[in-house]
């Protein structure tokens, strides 16, 4: 396992460029995902009719993003990327710009090592540490795998574990890695430990 960071700065913009696409779907961002940030919103219906949620609900309210729940069911998610209704109008929660803001890399040489890193990853995420973090596989990047990792995974028999952890080993290349985003007080962030990976358990059958 290897973690590497990168040399924190200031404050920088975390918001999306349009909140009511972005808030009503799944996107990702060094905040966490900007869905909870969504508060009550107006839509208009395919016959006309106007549906308001939450706190906007209220005649004349002024409390939209206020308190995202109001009276009654939620019904937000119905326009979540889907075409029931056209928003065109929701409040949104801001969030200020952190003070300072670090990325870290963490990476891991197996395949079954994914497991301990989301546990590990996890509580962090839980504790507030951290932001969103991106997983990925130095494998099998944007654009499809290459012709040697196509030929073992297209292969009559599912490639075991050992023969993928030994092609990662071979390309020089750990299986995994994810992305790791700090921020907070300069201060904070210098303070967390970085990642200890804690291995599986060994399974049984």
């Amino acid at each position: 396992m290897g973690c590497s960071s990168g040399p924190q700065r200031g404050a920088v913009n975390f918001y999306p460029t349009n909140p009511e696409a972005n808030a009503l779907g799944i996107p990702t961002g060094e905040y966490q995902t900007v869905g909870p940030g969504a508060g009550s919103l107006r839509a208009v219906m395919p016959d006309g009719e106007i549906v308001r949620t939450g706190m906007g609900a209220l005649p004349g309210a002024k409390t939209w993003g206020e308190y995202r729940y109001g009276f009654g069911p939620t019904l937000d998610g119905l326009f979540a990327q889907g075409n029931v209704g056209i928003v065109t109008k929701m409040g949104f929660h801001l969030l200020p710009a952190p003070e300072a803001y670090q990325t870290s890399t963490v990476s891991v040489p197996k395949r079954r090592d994914l497991i301990p890193l989301v546990n590990t990853v996890n509580e962090l995420e839980y504790a507030g540490a951290i932001g969103m973090p991106n997983y990925g596989s130095p494998l099998g990047p944007f654009g499809g795998p290459s012709p040697a990792l196509a030929a073992l995974l297209n292969q009559p028999s599912t490639p075991s574990d050992e023969e993928l952890d030994r092609f990662a080993e071979q390309q020089n290349r750990p299986y995994w890695r994810c992305e790791l985003q700090w921020y907070g007080p300069a201060s904070v962030i210098a303070s967390w430990p970085r990642p200890s990976i804690r291995q599986p358990s060994p399974q049984t059958t």
